[in-house]
């Protein structure tokens, strides 16, 4: 069963949260852009950590999440278990 916890208090965006739109819907989450290397080739692996019931109508690989400038496809939703989920990004 998930928490029931009032969770926004982590994605404040006056500290360190992402305000962002998740197709027509402002939510408030983690945007990381973290930088790696696979095989000698450098990459980025966006992800978005939100509410879980940020993300129930997400449709992966069509629905858009927007953060400022930058547009990403949601390639997967992952949820945790505990009311939040992890959403894997891609470019758009």
């Amino acid at each position: 069963m998930p928490m029931v916890e009032d969770l926004s208090v982590f994605f404040d965006a006056a500290e360190f949260g992402t305000e962002a739109q998740i197709g027509s819907a402002d939510v408030l989450g983690l945007l990381e852009v973290g930088y790696h290397e696979v095989a000698g080739m450098g990459t980025t692996d966006p992800t978005f950590i939100c509410a879980a019931s940020d993300a129930d109508s997400v449709v992966e690989g069509t629905t858009q999440l927007t953060a400022g400038s930058d547009t990403y496809t949601i390639r997967s939703v992952q949820p945790d278990g505990t009311g939040l989920a992890v959403l894997l990004l891609e470019a758009a």
